[in-house]
């Protein structure tokens, strides 16, 4: 399945003491997340998706990459694609309060259950700088 780009935050750069690239690899922990939106929400869905992804890649530390991907064939899914530090700065993600507001604001705007297939590891193999 091919995958187009919708919006993609502002890749931040690593700490300015920056470790290997092998090191880099084997700490990043990677989101890759299909959400499926109610019919009649999805502006308003993207709005405050986008608000959550400013302000990971601003706010957080860890964050690295939080990309909003429209899906090619569902008009009413996206897949989000994120990069973090590691798994701790993915956790810490998830207690921010831009986070706790997305959260909060798109419960009832998100088929039940999409979230539950979003998957989460370290990449074999990273191209990002």
């Amino acid at each position: 399945m091919q995958l187009t780009l919708s919006l993609s935050v502002s890749h931040r750069r690593f700490s300015t003491i920056k470790p290997t690239r092998e090191k880099q690899i084997t700490r990043m922990y990677v989101i890759i997340a299909p959400i499926n939106i109610k019919e009649g929400h999805k502006d308003e869905f993207l709005k405050e998706i986008i608000s959550d992804a400013k302000g990971s890649v601003a706010d957080e530390p860890g964050c690295q990459r939080f990309d909003v991907i429209q899906d090619p064939e569902i008009e009413n899914r996206i897949w989000l694609y994120e990069v973090y530090d590691d798994a701790e700065a993915f956790q810490a993600h998830l207690k921010a309060p831009h986070f706790l507001k997305w959260k909060n604001a798109v419960a009832d705007w998100m088929v039940e259950g999409a979230v539950d297939k979003a998957i989460g590891g370290t990449p074999i193999f990273y191209t990002g700088r």
